[in-house]
């Protein structure tokens, strides 16, 4: 073999490495972005669970005792507390501010904690009227 020939052969496997290595990156950018779908439409869903949930308590309200009011009222800022990094995700999504990935972070690892709170109001607004 010739001299010259040798570093042909020597940088072939890494031809190859870096062609592996770029697709299994463009299948994590695409992990990623299916990963960033879900979270958004997840957002979406607990945000739109929210509102609706906060319209029960209002409607709600009227009919409570002041006990049944008190004891709401306590759940109601349960809620919002565990809600309030999503809140401020769809306000900076609203007003078009940066919404980094650490942020986005926080918020994805919140999401859970608010919508288990949603579920526990909807099941004292049942538990307090029934009817409904």
């Amino acid at each position: 073999m010739r001299e010259e020939q040798r570093p042909a052969r020597a940088v072939y496997p890494w031809v190859a490495m870096l062609g592996l290595t770029l697709q299994l990156s463009g299948c994590m950018l695409l992990d990623a972005q299916q990963e960033l779908d879900d979270f958004s439409a997840y957002a979406e869903k607990v945000f739109l669970h929210q509102n609706a949930v906060t319209d029960q308590i209002l409607e709600a309200a009227d009919s409570l005792t002041s006990a049944q009011y008190a004891q709401l009222s306590q759940a109601e800022l349960k809620m919002h507390d565990a809600c309030q990094l999503l809140n401020e995700y769809a306000i900076r999504e609203r007003d078009g501010l940066e919404r980094g990935l650490l942020f986005r972070n926080r918020v994805r690892l919140s999401i859970r904690g608010c919508d288990e709170s949603l579920v526990k109001v909807q099941q004292l607004l049942h538990a307090m009227n029934p009817h409904d």
